[in-house]
């Protein structure tokens, strides 16, 4: 697959729109994520995710599309910075907006964020406590985030348990709802989830 007219032609899928290459800038002790909120992101990058964000709003008007799953072929492909900064332009643009962190095998989402916290989605996935109270509110962003712990053995029952009524709630409470999932190659999660949402990317 090179061109867009091989998205369509090999894959069946429709190509919402292409995201430049976007090299991480190093900061002073590691490499900063790629954030359309930060001064260091292109224009070109910031522009691409902007496309994206119209036309999910236009399939969700359209369609009712509210829960949005997010995944790739294979790792380091880019697939938790598009999550990200298309929740974070969703959240610009006036929508409540939830993120959630489903790659148990390999959660991103606070290392992105910067999120030192206690909370996380496996406490609901295990049945200890509400999905609601794991939270994390980022009010500079004015985005709500739901982060995980690592968890290899365990991830995929962790995921089949419960997750389905999760986004079944939480579709209720916010906008859009938006799931970093596992890659999907050689992987069930990202099979599994996809039964559960509008759409998937």
């Amino acid at each position: 697959v090179k061109t867009a007219n091989d998205i369509e032609r090999q894959v069946d899928c429709r190509l919402f729109a292409r995201i430049p290459r976007e090299r991480k800038k190093r900061g002073r002790h590691r490499k900063d994520a790629i954030l359309v909120t930060s001064l260091k992101t292109s224009f070109a990058y910031k522009e691409a995710i902007k496309k994206l964000r119209n036309r999910i709003e236009n399939s969700a008007e359209k369609h009712g599309y509210r829960t949005f799953m997010i995944t790739s072929s294979i790792e380091n492909e880019g697939k938790s910075s598009i999550a990200v900064n298309l929740a974070l332009s969703l959240s610009q643009n006036r929508h409540k907006v939830l993120i959630i962190d489903a790659d148990l095998r390999k959660p991103s989402l606070h290392k992105i964020f910067q999120i030192k916290t206690d909370r996380h989605i496996n406490q609901y996935l295990g049945g200890k406590q509400s999905w609601e109270s794991q939270i994390d509110y980022l009010e500079k962003q004015n985005l709500f985030v739901l982060c995980a712990k690592q968890d290899l053995e365990n991830s995929e029952k962790l995921i089949q348990d419960r997750l389905a009524e999760l986004i079944k709630e939480a579709k209720q409470e916010f906008d859009f709802v938006i799931i970093d999932t596992s890659p999907a190659y050689g992987i069930n999660e990202p099979l599994i989830i996809n039964e559960w949402v509008d759409a998937s990317l």
